[in-house]
């Protein structure tokens, strides 16, 4: 089974009118977002954050990729220290 929650979520109409009124576009662009925020924060992996989104893994790093956020977190020092492990196998 499938566990979840649900929240409410109250929104100025201001913000309503900028999003736009279809529910169901709107609770699509909360999930992505919540996605892309939790993938930063280095929360959940690339691929589960594609998941939340609702979104395939490639749609999902096209997505990141046509609004300028990184697809890959790994920092240099990462990539030197698994060059470094796979030398020493």
């Amino acid at each position: 089974m499938n566990d979840s929650q649900t929240i409410t979520l109250h929104m100025p109409d201001t913000l309503y009118g900028i999003i736009g009124n279809d529910d169901r576009a709107v609770e699509k662009d909360i999930y992505r977002a919540l996605a892309i925020k939790l993938y930063l924060d280095e929360k959940m992996s690339i691929g589960k954050a594609s998941e939340i989104a609702g979104m395939n893994r490639v749609d999902f790093e096209t997505y990141l990729s046509e609004h300028q956020i990184p697809i890959s977190l790994l920092t240099y020092e990462d990539v030197m220290q698994d060059v470094q492990k796979m030398r020493d196998v």
